[in-house]
């Protein structure tokens, strides 16, 4: 495992105060629709392109935010690979009914002068829970008129039939998608928005991505190897004081997942993560060395750049396409009905030598930790250095036991004081992983690990000490799969099981589909129009786009 040191990085790659002024980033986002009620999933696919139009491999994470003039309403991390990422962000039944404004951007971008953040509009309806921070204005459906995309379809989409029953397969063939398409989605969803929204001017975004701007400090640095955790102390250090201590966080789990901090000049402390992500518990810790106790707070990562004023949402009263929808989610969520539930596994970063592992549950118990490696862990002893016990590693091929600083470990949580762990019941553990050599964390070297693993790996009655703190924290989210019910036969299609899925396909990487595609997916049991859209950039930049529309009947 690595962490390099921004300036390092700075090094390695030859940027120069030049090479500062070009190297740019933007974000585009795609989402399944622009109209959503509350419960539903924002399915979204961030992508990121440097200014000569091709994905940016620099940012390994995305920064999504919902936001209304008051506050972000929702927030989300999503990891990145080749310059794309896609997952969903639930919507809370709490939310106000109103027109948001999302947002999409990468750490790096917010070193820029001007706020260069993607924005695009969006509708939210809660049906659930009117309340007087609603900010709708009620009209009649019929009265609102929905503007045609301006731009025109380069892409010919056709469906196999213009009507279809529910619960039938549909055939959707694609052509003319041009050679070296770099970003490309596919939407399919109900025709039934109740607002008009701005039209996303493709075109002007282009020529923004074109255009540089200079930067005007490096107080975010940019998240080339993963996504970088920021704490600060909770009360004031002087500038003197920063070198008496170190802050280190662990993730609570099997996994080692022990990371040590790096001071910046503005007093905060940056962790460098990989391979991490998904909400997580993580444990701070401080070692200050002179003897005052203090804990870090985890700062936001996020810009919280507020829209200075939002429309208000025109919605059709009494519009039953909405009751459909407001009753599917619920029926959804009840009947336990996920489409994206599978997790798409990104690359392990991290390397460790294959670890000497104890099940204790195969061996006698004792009372302490301590007797249980005296008493048969042969690849452990304790010392007594400085009046202290520490727990030493048997390094096999020199025949001696480490004398250096060994990292202790349990549930991923790194244990300073090696006597409290030796006190610690060890039938709350199921295992105990030893791991050789030498393992580099941030600036902190350590001769061996120890992990010990407890049967419910969440640090079972263990008192943290008042240096440290456990927090909840949302790390990157995996890429998500979508999956929807198919019907192949009478027996799939006569299910009493519910389907009222309003968004029936989404494929956030079309763009590797085989020229030309043909995909297929199946109705459900909504019926109305439905819109086809597909959407993406070239190579070259170019918007590329192609809708079509069908109809599904009883």
């Amino acid at each position: 495992m690595r962490y390099l040191h921004f300036t390092l990085f700075l090094l390695i790659l030859g940027i120069s105060a030049q090479a500062q002024e070009t190297l740019s980033e933007r974000v585009f986002v795609h989402t399944d629709k622009d109209c959503y009620v509350a419960g539903e999933d924002i399915l979204v696919k961030f992508f990121v392109t440097d200014s000569k139009f091709k994905p940016s491999t620099f940012s390994k994470v995305g920064y999504i935010e919902i936001c209304d003039t008051e506050k972000p309403q929702m927030q989300f991390k999503l990891s990145l690979e080749n310059g794309s990422g896609n997952g969903k962000l639930s919507i809370p039944l709490t939310i106000p009914s109103g027109i948001y404004e999302l947002s999409g951007y990468t750490r790096y971008m917010q070193n820029e002068r001007e706020d260069v953040s993607f924005k695009r509009q969006i509708a939210i309806i809660n049906l659930a829970r009117p309340s007087e921070a609603d900010r709708i204005r009620l009209t009649d459906p019929d009265s609102i008129e929905f503007v045609p995309v301006l731009s025109p379809n380069n892409i010919r989409v056709a469906t196999d039939q213009k009507r279809y029953a529910n619960r039938s397969k549909v055939t959707l063939n694609l052509e003319g998608i041009p050679a070296g398409t770099t970003d490309l989605t596919i939407a399919v969803s109900r025709n039934d928005s109740t607002t008009v929204l701005p039209y996303i001017n493709k075109e002007a975004w282009l020529k923004k991505v074109a255009q540089t701007s200079p930067i005007s400090d490096w107080k975010w640095q940019p998240e080339y190897e993963g996504h970088i955790i920021m704490a600060k102390p909770n009360r004031h250090i002087p500038v003197d004081d920063w070198s008496f201590y170190s802050a280190g966080i662990g993730f609570v789990g099997r996994d080692n997942h022990y990371i040590h901090g790096q001071q910046t000049n503005s007093g905060n402390t940056l962790f460098y993560t990989q391979g991490i992500y998904g909400p997580q518990e993580v444990v701070t810790s401080v070692m200050a060395y002179n003897n005052q106790p203090f804990q870090m707070d985890i700062l936001s990562p996020f810009a919280q750049n507020l829209p200075k004023a939002l429309p208000a949402l025109s919605l059709g009263a009494e519009d039953q396409r909405l009751m459909d929808r407001f009753v599917g989610v619920q029926l959804q969520q009840v009947m336990g009905v996920d489409s994206l539930e599978k997790a798409v596994p990104l690359e392990d970063y991290y390397y460790f030598s294959k670890p000497i592992v104890y099940d204790l549950d195969q061996y006698t118990r004792f009372n302490t930790v301590q007797e249980t490696i005296i008493e048969f862990i042969t690849y452990l002893a304790v010392r007594k250095t400085d009046k202290k016990k520490h727990i030493r590693v048997l390094i096999t091929a020199e025949n001696r036991f480490s004398t250096g600083n060994t990292l202790i470990l349990l549930d991923g949580t790194p244990i300073r004081n090696h006597e409290e762990l030796l006190e610690y019941n060890p039938r709350n553990i199921r295992y105990i992983q030893i791991y050789e050599g030498r393992y580099c964390f941030g600036g902190e070297l350590f001769e061996c690990m120890v992990s010990f693993v407890s049967h419910r790996q969440n640090l079972s009655a263990i008192q943290l000490r008042e240096n440290s703190q456990l927090v909840a924290y949302d790390c990157p989210s995996l890429p998500v799969a979508f999956t929807a019910p198919e019907y192949p036969d009478n027996d799939t299609r006569q299910s009493l099981t519910p389907d009222f899925r309003h968004t029936l396909y989404w494929n956030p990487n079309a763009e590797k589909l085989p020229q030309p595609g043909s995909v297929s997916f199946y109705t459900s049991d909504l019926c109305g129009e439905f819109n086809v859209t597909v959407e993406g950039f070239t190579k070259d930049g170019k918007a590329i786009q192609g809708s079509a529309t069908f109809r599904v009947e009883r």
